[in-house]
């Protein structure tokens, strides 16, 4: 019986690793519907990237998510002002997001889907380091760490956010060396 609990947990562990496609942002890209990262899929935005939203489009990520930006080039990613645009992310696979900058973002607003905040990790394992979370525009928090198993935000700053900065529920959070104006 120990065998097949052992190969039934190592069959799961292989199934969550297989990626069928990755989708990488190389350029400066405009968003004007929503991009759904599925499960079996895994995107990579590259260092210096500006992934721009408009017309309330959204990112939503089941799958792998990998912001790749460096401290000579960091990742941009904003709402243009007119658009409620958002963040959501639901995945098996662990988050890391470095060196990038949030700005303009708003709560998830679908009729019938509705959330508060600007970026919402659903029961992830996330990693937020050296990023900038600045203006939000709509909603109460501009991240939201609900019911994640590993949560970890480094070395970032929140500028302006009209609300809760910060918003953990259920979570495992270690939140250090931040900084949190206005």
């Amino acid at each position: 019986m120990k065998n097949l609990n052992k190969l039934d947990f190592l069959t799961k562990q292989v199934n969550e690793l297989i990626v069928e496609k990755e989708i990488t942002i190389e350029k400066d890209t405009i968003l004007s519907s929503d991009l759904i990262i599925q499960k079996n899929e895994r995107l990579i935005v590259n260092e210096g990237v500006t992934l721009s939203f408009k017309n309330n489009s959204g990112l939503l990520v089941y799958g792998g998510l990998f912001i790749n930006g460096t401290e000579a080039r960091p990742v941009n990613i904003y709402a243009e002002e007119d658009s409620s645009s958002t963040i959501y992310i639901n995945s098996e696979v662990e988050t890391l997001i470095k060196y990038t900058t949030f700005k303009n973002l708003s709560a998830l607003d679908r009729k019938l889907w509705q959330l508060p905040s600007a970026i919402t990790a659903y029961e992830s394992n996330v990693t937020f380091s050296h990023c900038n979370f600045e203006s939000n525009l709509a909603g109460d928090d501009m991240l939201n760490l609900f019911r994640c198993k590993k949560a970890v935000v480094n070395n970032s700053s929140f500028f302006k956010v009209l609300s809760d900065a910060i918003d953990t529920d259920f979570s495992n959070v270690e939140i250090e060396n931040c900084r949190f104006e206005s």
